[in-house]
């Protein structure tokens, strides 16, 4: 007899894995069935009251009488495929991993049975459509499960201390947790409550009198009182201090939180975030969820560096997204922007999945800003049309190019078979810091035209990071606008109507287009289609824009281990010669070294004084003058006697810091006009730097070999100061230039 048998879409139906009791080495039995599983809730949530402080009591639904019976989710790492181990489910008998046995054998009860929801025994991992149809249910069956067991796997050495060290400093049972706090109100329908006056856990903090600006330290006065009020509670429980941890806690602290691999799972961050409650276990130890997040309710959690690093590579993006799911402001029909598809697959790139696709799939549910998105998992799609599909369903929806920013061809790194160059590949993170920030909403440049982002809830602090990323989204027919941390075009000049140059015929080698006509921005199509882009057969995409310049001299690369040293400092003071030196006979000679250009090309044009500074175009240009001194000394190129007094106290001047997270994977790149630039490693020369409507950064394009067709391959982004402001559409507008279609393939 089979053991699967088909799920009914219509009625919901999942499988549910009954584990029947057992001890020590006794076989595992399990029985298997299918349940439909619903959708309603059976408590209050949702309406404010009056004072907007607390939620208001909403009328209870009547009970279900066929309601799935309660479960619990299971958490863990698949791990490999071999060994693998018996188990008996439907009196069949059956293999498993050897992770998931050792945490069957642990969860199991003695004398009961225990309902469990196991993703590789409830789903019928050798049916690819199955599979895809559970994988859109994945949120609903976390969000309805009683709670989330998530396993770590056995006990190693000093596990155990871990674990004791982390229930000392935030509290067992969540005796230290707003879910025990008196008041506690309901965050939404599937989960515990929280009281509300913790950090982002209350709406009031999303007013502009409770958003202290980003770019100014020091803690607002509301958090200090809580941290104050919080001690107090510590020190009735008798809760330890960071301070009181030695070398052997911080030890299996840091084994605890960077040995284990369940940490950066792609899939666990829907796992934790939608769980209604969740429980570690490791060997034969437990330990509350509350427990990681009531940590930072301790001020000297909350400040300790060395603690932030543990968990910032581990728990803390988890309870941060777990926290996101709960806010308050969901309730009132408002979601957070930087929730978006392209910005959770930018946030967590370097978190890992067993089938490349899930880099995708796993991130869909927690996309609520990308809800709409034309992407249904299914796992008989080859991986390429999968990325291929997504990228051009994120580049309709943002109406902009700020997806192809993450593109970025390391030096010897080719494209895998059949992969298209303008699609990015977010299985590989090769720690390379991109022009465009996503994740964190940075986007300080207008290479291909002004853009605004007058749709954010308030206005961008004096860093440019946007504060209060929370858009309205009450009404459904959102038509792909996204507000906040996705800019939009500024549609507040020039006409409508394109006038376009066709492309030079391959084979005539790479040509300036030096352009008659005007090109204004093109305006939202009502066809659904992405105003910047066309998606053409055979996995290639059509753009426009212009071939600003080219590339006929790529420096050597600087490897990430030099950037650990000084070395690196005599490779910067070469590339500064460079630019002193003709490179070529058709290049203008360069009359002298611009060193202020060439500072501001390696910090990437991102340099912030005090804002009396950055008011004062007379103290502004002193405060450069005085850096470009600095950075001289900084490479060793004058004496530190040659400075001078700062003409602002405290101007920080910190080279080693900006500079090196600048310069890996980046190559210094001149042009054939004398332009010089950064440009990814792979680029070489004669590729050209193009600036391409709807992109944010210009692009390095490289004509494909052997085509019929103007086809490029997308090597990444390039800086070049001179137009990342807009220069370049500017002269579109004033009829300087034309544009041209490049297909990218």
């Amino acid at each position: 007899m089979a053991l699967y048998s088909p799920l009914s879409r219509e009625e919901n139906e999942i499988r549910l894995l009954t584990l029947h009791p057992g001890t020590g080495d006794a076989p595992l039995r399990c029985t298997l069935s299918q349940v439909s599983l619903h959708t309603h809730y059976n408590y209050r949530y949702k309406d404010w009251g009056n004072d907007y402080k607390e939620f208001a009591d909403t009328e209870e639904p009547e009970p279900c009488p066929d309601h799935h019976p309660p479960y619990e989710a299971l958490s863990y790492q698949w791990g490999p495929k071999l060994p693998r181990f018996p188990i008996e489910i439907n009196n069949q008998p059956k293999t498993i991993s050897s992770n998931l046995s050792s945490a069957l054998r642990r969860l199991r009860k003695p004398d009961q049975d225990r309902v469990l929801w196991v993703d590789t025994v409830c789903i019928n991992q050798e049916d690819n459509k199955e599979r895809g149809s559970q994988v859109q249910r994945m949120t609903a069956i976390y969000q309805r499960a009683e709670r989330v067991l998530i396993w770590l796997g056995e006990a190693s050495e000093d596990s155990d201390l871990a674990v004791d060290t982390l229930n000392k400093l935030g509290g067992v049972d969540k005796q230290f947790s707003v879910t025990k706090a008196p008041g506690a109100i309901s965050a939404g329908p599937h989960f515990n409550p929280f009281r509300g006056n913790w950090p982002f856990e209350y709406r009031n903090e999303l007013s502009v009198d409770r958003l202290p600006d980003l770019t100014i330290s020091g803690a607002p006065e509301w958090l200090q009182q809580m941290f104050e009020e919080n001690s107090c509670v510590a020190e009735q429980l008798h809760l330890i201090s960071i301070d009181d941890l030695g070398q052997k806690e911080w030890t299996a602290l840091e084994n605890f939180f960077k040995g284990r691999t369940w940490w950066k799972r792609v899939w666990i961050i829907q796992e934790v975030a939608f769980a209604r409650d969740a429980l570690l276990f490791c060997g034969s130890k437990c330990m509350q969820w509350a427990t990681l997040h009531d940590l930072w309710r301790q001020e000297s959690c909350n400040r300790s560096y060395r603690l932030h690093y543990l968990m910032g590579i581990s728990a803390l993006p988890l309870d941060l997204a777990r926290s996101t799911q709960r806010n308050p402001m969901r309730a009132l029909g408002c979601e957070p922007v930087d929730w978006s598809l392209l910005c959770l697959l930018a946030r967590y790139r370097s978190w890992k999945s067993t089938d490349a696709q899930d880099k995708i799939y796993a991130l869909l549910g927690l996309a609520s800003i990308s809800k709409d998105l034309p992407i249904t998992p299914d796992y008989e799609k080859e991986i390429e049309d999968v990325f291929c599909d997504a990228t051009a369903a994120i580049i309709e929806e943002d109406q902009n190019l700020d997806i192809l920013s993450q593109v970025h061809r390391l030096e010897g790194q080719n494209n895998r078979d059949n992969w298209p160059s303008w699609v990015p590949d977010w299985t590989i993170d090769n720690g390379i810091s991109f022009l465009i920030d996503i994740s964190n909403g940075l986007r300080p440049y207008d290479a291909g035209g002004k853009w605004t982002a007058s749709y954010a809830v308030f206005d961008p602090d004096t860093g440019g990071r946007l504060r209060a990323g929370w858009r309205k989204a009450m009404n459904p027919a959102r038509k792909g606008l996204c507000d906040g941390l996705v800019r939009r075009p500024d549609t507040s000049a020039g006409p409508s109507q394109p006038s376009w140059q066709e492309p030079a015929a391959a084979g005539g080698g790479l040509t300036l287009i030096m352009p008659e006509g005007r090109l204004t921005r093109l305006p939202y199509s009502s066809q659904g289609q992405s105003s910047y882009a066309t998606r053409l057969p055979q996995r290639k995409l059509q753009v426009q824009g212009v071939l600003w310049d080219v590339i006929i001299r790529v420096s050597d690369s600087i490897s990430k281990e030099s950037l650990h040293s000084r070395d690196y400092r005599f490779t910067i003071r070469k590339w500064m010669a460079s630019i002193s030196k003709s490179v070529d006979p058709t290049c203008p000679e360069v009359k002298a070294v611009n060193v202020q250009l060439f500072m501001l090309t390696l910090l990437r044009g991102q340099v912030t004084f005090p804002a009396e500074s950055m008011s004062n175009p007379e103290m502004y240009t002193k405060c450069i003058a005085y850096l470009v001194k600095k950075f001289l000394v900084w490479i060793e190129y004058i004496s530190e006697e040659e400075v001078g007094e700062p003409p602002v106290p405290g101007l920080p001047a910190e080279f080693d810091m900006w500079i090196p997270q600048n310069l890996y994977g980046w190559n210094f790149a001149i042009t054939l006009h004398g332009h010089f630039g950064l440009v990814p490693s792979g680029a070489e020369s004669f590729d050209a730097v193009c600036i391409i409507l709807g992109s944010s950064v210009p692009f390095v394009l490289r004509q494909c070999d052997g085509t019929d067709e103007w086809e490029w391959e997308h090597i990444g982004t390039g800086y070049f100061y001179h137009v990342m402001a807009g220069e370049v559409y500017q002269l579109l507008q004033d009829g300087g230039v034309v544009s041209q279609s490049f297909v990218l393939a």
